[in-house]
């Protein structure tokens, strides 16, 4: 309860639960539940491929997690990362020549 008094948001929630984690893991998480490769991580952190590898295998042991998707759902589920809502997809050739050849309502004029 203080915590959420004293302001507890997002980012000080995300603290509490991974406060086994380095500062560099935390980055590490962040940038793996956004769906970067660990080759990308490395480029991105600066950091040698086995170094990224590194890091991602000791989130997973501290964190008691098996997989990526484990990790995602962990994320998730803790507000380290929120979903965001689908981008509508763009009309197919087909939907939209259905949508041309659908009857348009004629204008009415006001009669007076």
């Amino acid at each position: 309860m203080n915590g959420f008094l004293q302001g507890g948001g997002p980012a000080s929630k995300m603290q509490a639960l991974l406060p086994r984690l380095t500062a560099r893991e935390r980055e590490v998480v962040q940038l793996l539940v956004e769906g970067k490769s660990t080759k990308e991580v490395a480029v991105m952190l600066n950091l040698s491929v086995k170094t990224a590898e590194t890091h991602r295998s000791n989130i997973m042991r501290k964190l008691g997690l098996h997989c990526l998707s484990e990790l995602v759902l962990y994320a998730v589920r803790n507000g380290i990362i929120q979903i965001a809502k689908p981008i509508l997809e763009e009309p197919s050739a087909e939907q939209l020549e259905i949508a041309a050849q659908a009857p348009t309502p004629s204008p009415t004029l006001p009669s007076n």
